[in-house]
């Protein structure tokens, strides 16, 4: 016998539900999705280790690697610490949707 796999997906009332996968509707629609583009153009920017003025990011990162100079980032994330949220156990309840399935 074929195990079947299953999703969880909200209903029209926004309840979860286990639906299979098979017949689950997908979680994004083609037509909702947006494209996002990160251009390459940048504010003119001095080279440190060069002394070049870039307008493009992937010159300004060609000059660092030919200098053998590493780009450091940004991001306040690295210094923050990482969340304390912890899931909830949802192996049983799942366990129990399937023998439901099962038993029908």
């Amino acid at each position: 016998m074929s195990r079947a796999t299953y999703v969880f997906r909200k209903d029209k009332r926004g309840r979860v539900r286990l639906v299979d996968k098979r017949r689950a509707a997908p979680l994004v629609r083609a037509d909702d999705a947006r494209v996002y583009v990160i251009g390459d153009v940048m504010e003119p920017a001095k080279h440190m280790a060069t002394g070049r003025i870039h307008d493009s990011k992937a010159k300004f990162r060609a000059d660092t690697r030919a200098t053998g100079c590493v780009e450091a980032g940004n991001d306040p994330a690295i210094r923050r610490p990482a969340p304390s949220y912890r899931p909830p156990d949802l192996v049983p309840y799942v366990q129990r949707a399937i023998a439901m399935l099962e038993s029908r």
